[in-house]
């Protein structure tokens, strides 16, 4: 499948149609990812022009992973309609999402390019972009799954004793201090570069791995993959 010529370019696809000619019933998968990326573009815009406010690198952190989502599964779909036509590709579509639901995550993004290229190609790991993406779901598993943990801080040894009922501390310790260090919550670790480094990831996605999926119906040698020697 990888050495189909195609050029990604040129068009975007915005439907996939299998028209019936004697049932009077006919299909339409449609792709709707124009809509999200268009929305990430803007938003990243925004970010690099440093318009901010409290809320918008979470929101950027969701709708990255959102489009991420909608990609592999809009993906899965479109090979399944191209390959095995309808109605044959519900029963497969029905057959890899059971196991695709199944897998995490950053497991969905390494299962499709290897499904969709039949086993050609598989996610080149040490890749940049793949790495960012990798971050981002661990960040954004972090945020909507997210849970308080009770930390441990250094106290200071005041020499106290419990001794008849209460505590006895010497006198010389009566006035002391210390600080208490804790770890960042990790919506306040979210920042401007984080959210630019995956934003450039997720637009990387979409020219090397999404727009050949959806164009050619086939994945094509880029830096994101790696080919299979067989």
């Amino acid at each position: 499948m990888g050495d189909k010529k195609c050029n990604i370019e040129d068009s975007v696809i915005s439907s996939r149609i299998a028209l019936s000619l004697t049932d009077g019933n006919s299909y339409i998968l449609v792709n709707n990812a124009e809509e999200y990326y268009r929305q990430l573009t803007d938003a990243l815009v925004d970010i690099k022009n440093e318009v901010s406010s409290s809320y918008v690198y979470f929101a950027f952190i969701s709708l990255a992973s959102a489009t991420l989502e909608y990609s592999l599964n809009l993906i899965i779909a479109w090979f399944c309609f191209d390959k095995y036509h309808y109605p044959d590709c519900n029963r497969y579509i029905k057959h890899y999402m059971k196991e695709y639901k199944k897998r995490s995550f950053k497991e969905k993004l390494y299962f499709v390019p290897s499904l969709v290229s039949e086993g050609n190609y598989i996610l080149n790991g040490k890749n940049e972009s793949v790495v960012s993406l990798e971050k981002m779901i661990e960040i954004r598993n972090n945020l909507l799954h997210n849970k308080e943990k009770i930390q441990v801080f250094a106290s200071p040894n005041l020499g106290a004793k419990v001794m008849d009922g209460g505590i006895w501390v010497p006198i010389e310790n009566t006035e002391f201090s210390f600080q208490i260090v804790t770890n960042d919550n990790v919506i306040k670790t979210l920042s401007k570069d984080m959210c630019v480094e995956i934003g450039e990831a997720m637009l990387e996605f979409k020219r090397q791995i999404l727009n050949p999926a959806l164009t050619c119906c086939s994945l094509l040698d880029n830096n994101m993959l790696l080919r299979i020697k067989w």
